[in-house]
């Protein structure tokens, strides 16, 4: 028999006898390399829509996906390497040079990665079928994609793992290689030293952790959310790591110290248990903490989204056909665009109704208190409406009070509690809010805080006007605004005859500006709007249910290591704490809640950071016009219900292994 067929069938003894190990990991490769494999054929499909919006959130999830797969990778792996060190250095006393156990490594990497590879593309081909008619389901395209073999998808996902694997081979050489016969023995008997209680590490972790909590509670819009939601991630997960990985001992040494508590059995066993394994269990509770409210943030927020669509667009246009027009060409312009609508109307035979059409002034400034002007940097940021009485109403849809007193600004709609007295501009008026209970239409989709404001006449509105002009001038890179004219209205037809009307007038208003200098329309058709929004909400869902289903498997299998590690540890002090004089049942019950706490901790902590998220989490929708604080509540509440449900059955069927090896 040859070398190189005496390592090919050693490396495949080795792995079928630690089965219960090589298992889970190639396992886990496969299923990553088949959901990579799936979202880039998506990317690959010839026939994929041509939206922007689905092409972004795809080719967004690819690279999340990759990265993903190579840090869990590296992770399970290193739960196998883990159990593997002493079996190495066996073969080393026994005689094999380092090598020769480097050969070994090679060959058994070449073979898991292979069959890795093999069945995770195997198994794409067979479910991609299924994943485009889910697709296609959820995102309901007008052309429905299409499921077709993508052979660079299959050539890009090889490419891609071989390079994870290599990686990984080289971290497994470099550990096995640095580590001499003795310590490779001993190598699953180093983390039996009690830890040490670590306060700056536990005080920086929980600063981080408040710090990513108060910024979510004290956003105050969307456009802060945006900004700051990261940042609030990034230290919530620093001081989850922190908080697991010397948070918690230092709260089991406290405990500890309190002698009235820790010496009694019960107590004295369980909080002896945890604190010589927490050191290491500290990092993959984390994990497990942070990929669970990954799941739940992820996937509460994309269904709060795709259920509230009808709400968003009936929000954002209140018409079927809505038309703007970005700077007033000239004095004439509302009574050119009235007749080309009723002229393309005559033309096409389709009925308009409820016609309006309404000038507004967009100003975006910054605000201090009750101060609001242009040249703030970093303060928060606000846009107004303004509306003469008679744009307003035709709008809105509302009768306004008679008489409204000139200098005065009145609030139609808001999205923030205005103050009764404000500074805008250099310029004191007084503010009085109509509380007119109507929606905040287009409002919603503006990620700052909006006020629609009507002005009472002319005279108050051009002083304004020309306010904001003055004020825009004397700041660097920033432009005055210039009044809009919307054209909003229905049409009495089908859905099909609707397309054919606004063809005819999309050319029509088109030509009403070609030639003209600073000056563009924007027209949208409610339907098209809808169709487009549904496929980005329903793209949204897929990704978000995709990503999700992707960090709940890893989640699982996270847990799965775990009880094996926990289980092979817990077989010595089981006996041990016999020895010691303990009754079975009395060390049954002790390492149970000592389980039961490390795996369920996790879950509650996570629940928590949902908690406080879902403040920036609703700010950070209502950048899309969701509003319906109670939607997302329901949403994100139903969602942390069924994934609590789906840990409990992990748990419970993980445990299983656990406590056979125990036993």
């Amino acid at each position: 028999m040859s070398k190189i067929a005496f390592y090919f069938k050693m490396a495949w003894t080795n792995i079928t006898k630690n089965a219960k190990f090589y298992v889970p990991y190639i396992l886990t490769s496969f299923i990553t390399i088949t959901m990579f494999y799936s979202l880039q054929s998506f990317c690959n499909n010839s026939n994929l829509p041509r939206s922007a919006s689905f092409r972004e959130l795809m080719g967004f999830g690819l690279p999340v996906v990759y990265i993903f797969s190579a840090i869990f990778l590296f992770y399970t792996n290193s739960f196998l390497i883990r159990r593997r060190k002493m079996e190495f250095g066996l073969f080393n006393i026994l005689g094999m040079e380092k090598r020769h156990i480097t050969v070994l490594i090679i060959i058994e990497t070449l073979i898991i990665a292979i069959i890795s590879l093999m069945l995770g593309i195997g198994f794409g081909i067979l479910i991609n079928k299924l994943l485009f008619l889910a697709l296609n389901r959820i995102v309901a395209f007008v052309t429905p994609l299409v499921f077709e073999f993508s052979m660079p998808a299959v050539t890009k996902t090889v490419i891609l793992f071989a390079f994870i694997y290599i990686a990984i081979l080289i971290k497994n050489i470099v550990e096995v290689l640095k580590v001499k016969p003795l310590e490779l023995l001993s190598v699953q008997k180093s983390g039996e030293k009690e830890p040490k209680e670590k306060w700056v590490l536990t005080v920086f972790g929980l600063i981080s952790l408040i710090a990513g909590y108060v910024i979510s509670i004290t956003c105050e819009d969307a456009y802060h959310a945006i900004t700051l939601f990261f940042l609030a991630v990034v230290l919530v997960i620093i001081g989850t790591y922190c908080l697991f990985i010397s948070g918690t001992i230092a709260i089991l040494k406290i405990l500890k110290k309190n002698k009235n508590y820790y010496y009694k059995s019960n107590h004295f066993a369980s909080i002896s248990g945890m604190l010589f394994r927490m050191k290491q269990n500290g990092v993959g509770l984390a994990n497990i903490c942070i990929l669970s409210t990954m799941v739940i943030v992820m996937i509460g927020t994309t269904v709060s989204l795709y259920a509230g669509a009808n709400d968003i667009i009936k929000t954002r246009y209140n018409r079927e056909v809505s038309t703007t027009y970005y700077g007033v060409i000239d004095e004439n312009l509302r009574d050119k665009a009235h007749d080309i609508a009723y002229d393309v109307s005559k033309k096409t035979g389709i009925e308009i109704e409820n016609y309006a059409e309404y000038e507004t002034l967009e100003i975006t400034c910054g605000r201090k208190d009750n101060d609001f002007d242009a040249g703030f940097v970093g303060a928060s940021l606000t846009t107004f409406d303004l509306y003469m009485p008679e744009d307003f109403e035709s709008f809105y849809e509302l009768k306004l009070p008679e008489n409204l007193e000139s200098g005065v600004l009145y609030i139609g709609a808001s999205t923030f509690e205005m103050p009764k007295d404000i500074t805008l501009f250099g310029k004191e008026f007084k503010v009085i809010d109509l509380d007119l209970s109507k929606p905040k239409g287009l409002m919603s989709v503006i990620a700052t805080d909006s006020c629609a404001i009507i002005v009472p006449d002319e005279e108050t509105y051009e002083i304004i006007n020309k306010l904001q002009k003055a004020a825009y001038e004397n700041t660097d890179g920033m432009l005055a605004s210039i009044p809009d004219i919307d054209i909003n209205f229905d049409l009495k037809c089908s859905e099909k005859d609707e397309h054919k009307f606004y063809d005819e007038y999309k050319e029509a208003i088109n030509e009403l500006v070609d030639g003209t200098e600073n000056h563009n329309i924007n027209s949208d058709l409610r339907q098209d709007a809808a169709n487009d929004f549904a496929e980005f909400t329903g793209s949204f869902l897929f990704l978000g249910t995709f990503l999700g289903v992707l960090f709940l498997m890893a989640t699982a299998l996270i847990m799965y290591y775990k009880q094996i590690v926990e289980g092979y540890d817990d077989k010595r002090n089981f006996e041990i704490m016999q020895k010691v004089g303990m009754d079975k049942s009395e060390v049954k019950s002790t390492i149970k809640s000592q389980v039961l706490t490390l795996f369920f901790l996790p879950l509650l902590v996570a629940f928590c950071h949902m908690g406080f998220a879902l403040p920036i989490l609703i700010h950070l929708l209502s950048a899309f016009a969701i509003t319906n604080i109670k939607l997302v509540v329901i949403c994100c509440a139903i969602t942390c219900a069924i994934y609590a449900i789906i840990y409990a059955v992990v748990y419970s069927f993980t445990s299983k292994t656990y406590y056979k090896i125990v036993n």
